[in-house]
């Protein structure tokens, strides 16, 4: 028997599952090297006093690629008393949970000593600036500093850092330099990275969520399911998004609510129409604070109280002995090969 533990709002939840069970463990992890802060450094222009910080949620190695590009910053404007930071939340689009994650990552910013930190805002004015933006698997494509500068309307971006993230949320590699030669490079290691084919062909996928701030809505988490865009149809599909905070914006309700409008080509269209595709190809079932009546018309899914429930759905539709694949986070992952 293994006990399995995936994030769940502010908390994480657990469940014990029998027979066989695969768990995804990320093959490469990037460390941070002396040489990587001198050679940023070296690279910074020195009228650059901006860093601009992409944050995602749930990443794991993040807060050390932004910690050392500011040691970086500091060692040429003679500590971090001179340098501005934005933080940059445009993937969420809820104005709730970019405060939830400009708090926290301010807070951490503040402890190392950051003098001015401030939320960035599409349209605002930074010239010469460093862009910290993550290249991640995110609704069916990589996400990276190029969408970042043009969602954000960056003109003047003087040096781009893109942590590539890899399967499981877990950054492996971190490419900077000019922003269109970074986002090619980054991109391409995202979509290598991101990939994971498990040793035997799951009948179950348990793909773990972000948690709180990311899954208390579920406009901003509803991506998950877009982990299984190569998976051959016919799995159980178990995740746990908690959606304490209920839907999202009304417009997210209106797209979720008339089913015609999700062709329309925007974020959170793109989002909702692969989770429906993947309700369509397979069982899903979601852990969740929504109302039972409303995961099952409108995501077409199985609605289930408690990770213990969801597992017994997932064996009582296949067998006891199915095999398991869990996903702790499936942030940034792409399933294939089964």
């Amino acid at each position: 028997m293994v006990e399995v533990w995936v994030r769940y709002g502010k908390t994480e939840v657990f469940t014990d599952i029998e027979g066989p069970v695969e768990i995804l463990q990320p093959m490469k992890k990037w460390g941070l090297t002396e040489g990587f802060v001198e050679g940023l450094a070296s690279r910074l222009d020195r009228d650059c006093d901006t860093v601009l910080v992409d944050y995602v949620w749930a990443l794991e190695g993040l807060d050390l690629v932004v910690e050392a590009c500011l040691r970086a910053a500091a060692s040429i404007h003679g500590g971090l008393s001179g340098v501005k930071v934005g933080v940059l939340t445009w993937r969420y689009n809820d104005p709730e949970v970019e405060k939830a994650l400009f708090n926290h990552v301010g807070r951490q910013l503040k402890e190392i000593g950051v003098g001015q930190v401030f939320h960035a805002q599409t349209g605002g004015d930074y010239p010469r600036v460093l862009l910290i933006s993550p290249s991640v698997y995110w609704d069916g494509r990589v996400l990276g500093p190029e969408t970042a500068a043009e969602t954000m309307g960056l003109s003047d971006v003087s040096l781009a850092a893109s942590p590539v993230v890899g399967c499981g949320g877990v950054l492996t590699d971190v490419v900077y330099g000019d922003l269109e030669e970074v986002a090619r490079s980054a991109s391409y290691g995202a979509s290598e990275a991101s990939v994971f084919r498990p040793v035997k062909s799951p009948e179950i996928v348990l793909l773990g969520g972000p948690g709180h701030p990311a899954d208390s809505k579920l406009s901003t988490c509803i991506n998950i399911l877009s982990s299984m865009t190569d998976v051959s149809p016919g799995k159980v599909v178990i995740t746990a998004l908690e959606c304490s905070g209920g839907l999202g914006s009304a417009a997210f309700t209106e797209l979720l609510t008339s089913p015609q409008n999700v062709a329309v080509d925007n974020p959170a269209s793109r989002s909702l129409a692969l989770w429906l595709e993947a309700a369509s190809n397979h069982r899903v079932c979601l852990v969740t604070a929504l109302p039972a009546a409303l995961v099952s018309r409108f995501l077409k899914a199985r609605h289930a109280d408690t990770l213990d429930q969801a597992m017994m759905y997932g064996w009582r539709a296949r067998s006891k002995d199915a095999s398991v694949l869990v996903v702790p986070n499936g942030l940034g992952t792409r399933l294939a090969g089964f």
